[in-house]
């Protein structure tokens, strides 16, 4: 079943924010591509010169490309989920159900947020950084976008709990599987 969209759902600031990290995420990617491209030509004009580009990509890159468009994701219920249960459970048990799972999924995505947020803050006042051939690379940086987007995912199933709580009726169309 393809996943049914929820964004509407959300209220306007937090969609303003999933449509930011979405911009962001192909902002970078439109760099990352420039990025490549930039370091191909450079290859071909002097050969022994690098711009780290494969550092760059997976140390950078990559990790904003995953992880801001996370809360978007989550909205919209682009992640498998099993719907094995939520066809056999009806009425009440299933709202229940849903609840829980919506319960779960903010402590679970609050609890990554926490610990990625620590791991953030003390990669940055260590300053880390990966030691190229040529040069040091700070990679701390990018480490922040998990705790952004894995608190956002916690946020809005925090939201869909209240949602559903307030009206089970709204739960219907919503999938649990936060």
């Amino acid at each position: 079943m393809a996943p049914k969209h929820r964004s509407a759902d959300m209220p306007a600031p937090l969609r303003l924010v999933h449509r930011i990290l979405l911009g962001l995420a192909g902002a970078v990617l439109v760099v990352m591509m420039l990025h490549i491209c930039v370091e191909a030509v450079v290859r071909l004009v002097s050969p022994s010169t690098t711009l780290h580009t494969l550092v760059i990509v997976s140390t950078w890159y990559m990790i904003f490309l995953t992880f801001l468009p996370l809360p978007y994701v989550g909205d919209v219920h682009g992640y498998m989920c099993v719907e094995l249960i939520d066809q056999v459970v009806k009425g009440l048990a299933r709202h229940l159900l849903r609840s829980v799972v919506f319960v779960l999924s903010a402590v679970y995505f609050s609890i990554l947020a926490y610990l990625t947020f620590e791991d953030a803050l003390e990669q940055m006042q260590v300053g880390k950084v990966m030691e190229t051939a040529t040069t040091y690379l700070p990679i701390w940086p990018p480490v922040w976008a998990l705790p952004l987007a894995l608190g956002l995912m916690a946020i809005c199933e925090v939201i869909l709990l209240v949602r559903t709580t307030r009206e089970p009726s709204a739960g219907k169309g919503a999938r649990a599987g936060g």
